[in-house]
């Protein structure tokens, strides 16, 4: 046979075994069509066979509860807070909320009854102080407005807390420095060196319901996350979870970037702080949810399902009795 003949026969061969091994390729292993659907929770982050970070988290002293430096702030602990989101991380429970990144006064007043806090996007959006002040005016008594502003810069959140927001959230927080800001610019003396100026709540019971939140994004900000979290003012500290795995290189699965959220775990709840992640992924199923009491998305508190841009929304779930 001659050496075309030959090649030829083989390239015969290797197309009749690719047509032979295609279809079985876009089968699941039951035999139906391969599935598409992603992880979601738990299972998107957990590691091999569920693992989840070389060291296992801190465990606190239950003779002193977690976040005991803010309840050591309060002004007056025996009052209930109007801010029900801080109210809720004072009585132990997780706060989600959903996030408004467009001025849409309408959108913001249908979703700011079913979930624990709006978290208000002026990092990663162009909305303006006045567009932010038209949402919340809109509905002023419902739900409970929190702005991620750009920086710790005095002036921004000056102006957020002045047009009644009853939080703030600062991103990018690398070291000590950038939380103490946080904290003075946030709070009012004898906590802080905010101005007077409107307020939703009376002064007095001002620092009582202003939530400071902090963001760590970076492995230089895992490495100072006892002096982030220990920041005079900081309420909270949660980590931004995308942002932290592009910044160490690390996938969300990988133990490694677990350890980088065991630490900053550990350091918080030490502080006598909130602890809290930017992803829903870590609500339950892995060894810090207990402790995740702080969340950028998740569930409504009501079962209320946000519709599609521009449908109408889904009707809440019945309460359970």
């Amino acid at each position: 046979m001659t050496s075309r003949r030959m090649g030829l026969l083989a390239i015969v061969c290797l197309m009749a075994t690719v047509m032979t091994v295609w279809p079985q390729a876009q089968q699941a292993p039951g035999g139906g069509q391969a599935a598409t659907a992603k992880p979601t929770g738990a299972a998107a982050v957990l590691g091999p066979n569920g693992s989840f970070g070389t060291f296992a988290p801190w465990v606190p002293d239950a003779r002193r509860p977690i976040g005991w430096a803010v309840r050591a702030y309060l002004n007056n602990p025996s009052v209930p807070l109007t801010n029900s989101a801080k109210q809720k991380l004072l009585d132990g429970k997780q706060v989600s909320g959903w996030t408004a990144s467009r001025p849409d006064p309408a959108e913001y007043c249908m979703m700011a009854p079913h979930y624990d806090f709006i978290w208000i996007e002026m990092q990663h959006s162009r909305m303006s102080f006045a567009d932010v002040e038209r949402m919340v005016q809109a509905c002023p008594k419902s739900g409970v407005p929190i702005i991620r502003v750009p920086d710790a810069v005095e002036g921004n959140i000056q102006k957020a807390t002045d047009l009644g927001a009853m939080g703030v959230i600062v991103p990018e927080v690398n070291e000590g420095f950038k939380a103490r800001e946080a904290g003075k610019y946030s709070k009012v003396p004898p906590f802080g060196e905010r101005s007077g100026g409107g307020t939703e709540a009376g002064r007095q019971a001002y620092n009582d319901n202003m939530l400071t939140v902090v963001m760590i994004e970076t492995p230089a900000g895992v490495f100072h996350a006892f002096e982030i979290a220990a920041a005079l003012g900081v309420d909270v500290v949660i980590t931004g979870n995308s942002d932290l795995s592009g910044s160490s290189q690390y996938a969300q699965n990988d133990l490694r970037y677990h350890d980088l959220l065991i630490k900053v775990h550990d350091a918080v709840l030490k502080a006598g702080k909130f602890f809290g992640t930017a992803s829903g992924n870590y609500r339950t199923g892995t060894p810090i949810s207990k402790n995740d009491q702080f969340m950028q998305s998740g569930p409504s508190i009501d079962g209320f399902v946000p519709p599609a841009r521009g449908a109408a929304p889904a009707a809440p779930a019945p309460a359970s009795k």
